[in-house]
């Protein structure tokens, strides 16, 4: 299941200028996902998100001049990836040339360190806005507020959760991720030092105040710098 955001708030411009619509072309038609700009060269997203980028905007039907569209060189999927349980579910993808920075694109820095629960956290993403599954993907970037919980919280409403990942709860209303958010950044310390502290995975229900499950950042920081050198 590919997560999306409910009940979010509209982005402003530049507000998450890491953010990356991800277009890939699959047998059954065009699927959506999210990712986040880690150097001029690399992206990081979910394990079954690749190929197709787009930087620098908040509207997708708009035409904006600050909006960047790349192509996808090659991309590496982790090796023990897990698609039955969303185990290992991280991705990176290599751009075609390397990008230019600006107030609209520019990378995120990693998170290195143990997170710990209970801080408040914001996602954001172009994804479906209800559960309703012919609800189109937004061309808005919304983002929502939510809170980290422990892994021995989340452990009592999920069947399978692994040391690499990382549960949220929606902080202050129900607001959750939801499809077309997979990849997607979950960010800390937003306003002063925007920290990559996961990416999006999977979901229980969106319109709803379930807990929502991620790729832990520290946990594959070495499988990242190993990777992409970043």
């Amino acid at each position: 299941v590919s997560p999306r955001i409910f009940n979010g708030q509209p982005a402003d411009k530049g507000q998450f200028p890491w953010q990356v619509a991800i277009h890939i072309p699959k047998s059954d038609g065009l699927h959506f996902c999210g990712g986040a700009l880690i150097s001029d060269e690399w992206i990081l997203t979910a394990g079954h998100c690749v190929r197709g980028i787009v930087l620098g905007s908040v509207d997708l039907e708009v035409d904006d001049p600050d909006r960047v569209e790349v192509n996808a060189t090659e991309y590496v999927l982790h090796e023990e990836y897990d698609p039955y349980i969303f185990d290992n579910d991280i991705g990176a993808i290599k751009l075609l040339t390397p990008l230019t920075f600006n107030d609209y694109v520019k990378p995120i820095a990693l998170n290195s360190d143990e997170m710990v629960s209970n801080i408040s956290v914001i996602v954001s993403g172009w994804g479906r806005t209800s559960d309703d599954p012919d609800a189109n993907i937004t061309s808005q970037l919304n983002y929502a507020n939510l809170r980290v919980i422990s892994n021995d919280e989340c452990q009592k409403h999920t069947s399978v959760l692994t040391p690499g990942m990382l549960c949220t709860v929606p902080d202050d209303s129900i607001q959750n991720i939801c499809g077309g958010d997979s990849g997607g950044a979950l960010v800390a310390d937003l306003f002063i030092n925007p920290t990559h502290v996961a990416l999006v995975s999977w979901y229980k229900m969106c319109e709803s105040d379930k807990v929502a499950g991620y790729t832990r950042t520290s946990y594959y920081r070495d499988w990242i710098k190993r990777v992409t050198q970043v």
